[in-house]
This record gives C-alpha cells, structure tokens and sequence, in this order.
C-alpha cells in the first residue's frame, strides 16, 4: 500500500487502532469499515455497540440489520469495496476489501495491545493469504446488492 501514492485508502493507514472508535483520528475495525463504506463507497453499515459484540444475540441482531442494509454473503471472488468478516481470538473481526495495483488488499484495523493493555494497533492493508496466517480464520465476503 505504501507504494502506491494518491491511493485514497492511504488517509487511513497508520491511523491508532482504539476500542469502539469511527473516525477520523483513530479507529476500530467496525468504525473502519463503517466510515469507508459512508466516505467512499456511498453505503452504511449499522453500527456495532460493544453489547452487540459480547454476545452471540447482539452479533446475530447486527448481521441481520446487515442482511436489512442490503448486504448479502457472496461466494464470488471479492471485489473493491466488499467486506471480509473473519474470527480472530477475540471474536469477529472485519475489514474492507481495496485495489491495489493490480492485487486486492484487506485495510484493517487489528486491536493490538502492549503488555501495559495500552493499544497498540494501526490501520493497515496487507493481503488476505497474510491476514489468514496472522490468526484469523473463516473468511466470508458481504457485498452491497
């Protein structure tokens, strides 16, 4: 991603990972997603509470208002602008699907922490095979109908 200047995503990359934020100093994965999808593409995604996120009902309740905003799990390849949900170790994670160049990218937003608990983490694109072998697992692609 670095080498590619005037790329629109590059705003984001290095921007401090912070629990429940959305923007524009800081983000988490959900306030990633939610304002490129709005900044970028024109959509929204519901917001995730942090109630949502720690139960299995809450994380049912936001796909499904997902599922409402006319997002869809596709089994196509992904394209720009799609959403990957993937687990991590603490629980679901997600990021967006970009073009850079010729290849497609994941920007996240992984909620890192130092042996303090002070975040560490900061928006980043890396490549799906990478983001998989970095501890995440089942990939879904959401993409807008």
């Amino acid at each position: 991603m670095s080498n590619t200047p005037g790329h629109w995503a590059t705003c984001y990359i290095g921007k401090p990972w912070l629990a429940d934020a959305d923007g524009p100093h800081a983000y988490d994965c959900r306030g990633l997603v939610g304002a490129v999808q709005r900044e970028h593409f024109g959509r929204s995604v519901p917001p995730l509470t942090r109630a949502d996120r720690s139960t299995p009902e809450g994380r049912a309740a936001f796909m499904d208002a997902v599922r409402r905003g006319g997002w869809v799990r596709t089994a196509d390849a992904p394209r720009e602008g799609d959403i990957l949900v993937v687990q991590g170790a603490s629980g679901a994670h997600v990021g967006v699907f970009i073009t850079v160049g010729r290849r497609l990218e994941v920007l996240h937003a992984p909620g890192l922490r130092d042996e303090q608990g002070r975040p560490q983490g900061r928006v980043v694109s890396q490549c799906l095979r990478d983001l998989l072998a970095s501890g995440y697992s089942r990939p879904e692609v959401w993409r807008c109908s």
